[in-house]
């Protein structure tokens, strides 16, 4: 973290400070023309209150923007386990079955679980 006598410098493009102030607006449930008109009523640029408010916006923003990437990040890897569950099913079945692959058997269950591992044709 930043100690006693240290300063940070934060530069923001204006592509950013546009998505922090949709973002943290919406998260205080007002307008980002509000927020910009809360920014300006605290002074100008360098003052104490104006940064302190920036930075903890910036602060809010990160997280929510954290919080969104874990929530993509979860919905992949459910994603994943779900298509996974048919191919352990099928591949467990060939284990099973080892000794009849390849094979001409009644039934086509082998032949779905190669098709299913993504084997044969």
């Amino acid at each position: 973290g930043i100690g006693k006598g240290q300063t940070i410098d934060l530069f923001v493009i204006p592509e950013v400070t546009q998505l922090i102030t949709t973002h943290v607006s919406a998260g205080l449930g007002i307008t980002p023309a509000q927020l910009e008109a809360t920014w300006h009523s605290l002074g100008p640029l360098d003052s104490t209150d104006r940064v302190e408010r920036l930075l903890k916006d910036v602060a809010a923003w990160l997280v929510v923007n954290s919080m969104r990437s874990e929530k993509v990040q979860f919905n992949l890897l459910c994603e994943q386990t779900t298509t996974n569950v048919w191919r352990k099913q099928a591949f467990n079945t060939l284990v099973e079955n080892r000794e009849s692959v390849g094979r001409v058997t009644p039934e086509g269950s082998l032949e779905q679980a190669v098709i299913a591992t993504g084997g044969g044709g």
